[in-house]
């Protein structure tokens, strides 16, 4: 499941489709529920009597061999945490700084009383409203001083529970770097990049992406 936050409210999506658009939200509609698609289909052995015990054997093993194959990875397992995040007031040098001690590309943007998840700074949003001079200090249009003047309000986020696949493809269609983990009380519990999922790529056991 995948909720997007935003100033009006929370929309829940299901499995996302490639032929959609990048994420827009409609902020002048109520949130809205769909129907969330089943998850990735595992493969089911033949109920089939195959005839003679050998080839029953082999097609038992290469079933086996299939489930082995398609490992279950869920989000929680590769997600960082605790998270780092900002303020809406917070200044644009410190959200910048910050990002550059943790080496991180990505603040969630939360509410101080609440807590909740209001928005998403980036690297590249604030580089898209300064420059980095020879002593790397970072100078600013003089439009922007603040993160709430240049982040993102719409976040899309999910659960620690989410099929690292789906996620995977969530961040392809919708054209995003990260995906803010929240729990069942609307808490920010932790983060999950690109990076991430390519790292757990790269690792034992093989991890296949259906499109």
């Amino acid at each position: 499941m995948f909720i997007v936050y935003s100033p009006e409210g929370r929309n829940r999506i299901g499995q996302p489709d490639p032929a959609r658009q990048p994420l827009r939200v409609d902020r002048t509609k109520p949130s809205s529920e769909v129907e969330e698609s089943p998850d990735f289909p595992m493969p089911q052995a033949s109920t089939s009597h195959a005839s003679g015990g050998a080839q029953a054997a082999a097609h038992y093993a290469s079933v086996q061999e299939e489930h082995a194959r398609r490992v279950v990875v869920k989000i929680g397992e590769i997600m960082s945490s605790p998270v780092v995040t900002a303020t809406p007031d917070m200044p644009l040098v410190e959200a910048w700084q910050r990002m550059q001690d943790r080496k991180i590309n990505h603040l969630p943007v939360i509410n101080e009383v609440t807590r909740g998840v209001i928005g998403l700074v980036s690297s590249h949003l604030i580089l898209m409203h300064a420059i980095v001079d020879e002593n790397n200090q970072l100078l600013l249009e003089n439009s922007v001083s603040t993160v709430a003047d240049v982040m993102e309000t719409s976040v899309l986020t999910t659960r620690a529970e989410t099929d690292i696949r789906r996620a995977a493809q969530a961040m392809s269609v919708y054209e995003i770097g990260c995906l803010p983990i929240m729990d069942d009380q609307e808490h920010l519990t932790g983060m999950v990049t690109l990076s991430d999922i390519v790292k757990r790529l790269g690792e034992e056991p093989p991890l296949e992406i259906y499109a």
